[in-house]
């Protein structure tokens, strides 16, 4: 259910490779071109940590859940809940991985020691990485997920106490052409 260290490490070194060319290419030609104390390299610059932020914040939060280096490897980020998160918090997320490094590394190292396999910055923005066929109602307690009429059969291995069962003169449970109850 939660992705594992090594996963993980993969899918960085991944997201690594995607981000070398216009991270550091690109400010080291726009540097070569117009000198290196110009306002085209600080705004190159400014500009490759901007494009950082929004690739880390934008791809975790938006409906892959995932950066590309994660989805590589069948990985996504939720929070606590096992719910998609926001990009504020995936921006906390991205500004946590600071102190994940800024600890020489220990912080990521974590992932592979805590039982819900979350780094330092996981812990920080309330996060895990969780493999992408996990459904979000495995989490914590429930996930917040009740078992009621509407949704009976959907979910058959939530634990809890109200857990239905299809009774044997209703027949079988028919689903509309968009996976809607009828």
């Amino acid at each position: 259910m939660y992705a594992g260290f090594w996963n993980r490490f993969a899918a960085a070194l991944l997201d690594l490779l995607v981000l070398l060319l216009p991270v550091i290419v690109v400010p080291v030609v726009v540097a070569l071109i117009t000198g290196p104390k110009s306002n085209a390299t600080a705004i190159a610059d400014v500009s490759m940590l901007a494009l950082v932020w929004l690739y880390f914040a934008g791809m975790e939060c938006s409906p892959k859940q995932a950066t590309l280096g994660k989805i590589a490897f069948g990985i996504r980020v939720v929070d606590l809940d096992g719910n998609r998160i926001g990009f504020v918090r995936a921006s906390a997320r991205l500004l946590a991985k600071l102190l994940s490094a800024a600890t020489l590394g220990i912080g990521f190292l974590m992932a592979g020691l805590t039982s819900r396999k979350q780094a330092l910055h996981d812990k920080i923005a309330g996060c895990v990485v969780v493999n992408r066929e996990a459904p979000a109602w495995r989490f914590g307690s429930g996930g917040g997920r009740e078992v009621t009429e509407g949704n009976r059969g959907r979910f058959p291995s939530v634990r809890g106490p109200a857990r239905l069962e299809p009774e044997a003169s209703a027949g079988p449970i028919r689903r509309g052409a968009r996976g809607r109850l009828r």
